[in-house]
């Protein structure tokens, strides 16, 4: 049973930023090898006064940073068995890349996140079912075990950031793929950790700087809660 890394995200909940020559001015000094990638053009000329996404994209990885509506996602893709040291590298970089856009720009955040996702590849189904029963306490039906691990919990913590009581979501969802030639089976865990939605929150760089300093950690934990007894 091989488990790795596959899908990273960071996000911050914000003002849009609008793509213009001021913003590119202030944006890519900040992210040495990024680009903007093609947006389309509008009759007012290259930067469409209309409400779109627009993203940066690494020349160097698989990395691409996409301005929207509400929100700024850092997206990165990896395949990496070494969980813990990618998921830390990459909540510094987000850490370090929304603190420097903020100082910028000064927008309110009013939540934040951290969302990676994990493949678990099966290589029999045997092992299949040492992780239904490790996860999900599988059970029997009409002496049949289960064949899928497709679930989603939800658990609302109370925590600290810079001193002040803010709740958290620890987000986690399970699903079961399965190659109807070979007959193997791979499971993605995602989990998303992130600030309540349902509390008025107004976040500064150092509420970004303590979460993202904090939050691999909590992935770290949190992983563990649900794979502990995996081999």
């Amino acid at each position: 049973m091989k488990i790795k890394a596959t899908t990273l995200r960071g996000t911050i909940f914000t003002q849009r930023i609008p793509l213009d020559n001021n913003t590119l001015q202030k944006i890519l000094p900040l992210f040495d090898g990024y680009a903007v990638e093609m947006v389309p053009a509008g009759p007012e000329g290259p930067f469409p006064t209309m409400a779109f996404n627009w993203s940066l994209k690494s020349s160097k990885e698989d990395c691409r940073i996409v301005f929207g509506n509400a929100t700024i996602d850092i997206i990165k893709n990896v395949n990496t068995e070494s969980i813990s040291d990618v998921i830390t590298a990459f909540s510094i970089f987000c850490q370090t890349s929304f603190e420097n856009i903020f100082a910028k720009f000064g927008n309110p955040v009013s939540r934040m996140a951290l969302a990676p996702s994990l493949k678990v590849d099966l290589e029999n189904e045997d092992e299949f079912v040492e992780l239904t029963k490790s996860i999900a306490s599988a059970k029997n039906f009409k002496d049949t075990p289960i064949s899928t691990l497709s679930f989603t919990d939800v658990y609302r913590v109370d925590d600290k950031l810079c001193g002040q009581d803010v709740k958290f979501n620890f987000l986690s969802s399970f699903n079961t793929t399965e190659d109807l030639n070979t007959k193997s089976k791979d499971v993605v865990f995602s989990a998303d950790i992130n600030t309540y939605q349902g509390v008025p929150y107004n976040f500064d760089n150092t509420h970004l700087h303590e979460f993202y300093q904090k939050v691999a950690g909590w992935f770290d934990e949190f992983y563990t809660f649900y794979f502990k007894n995996c081999k």
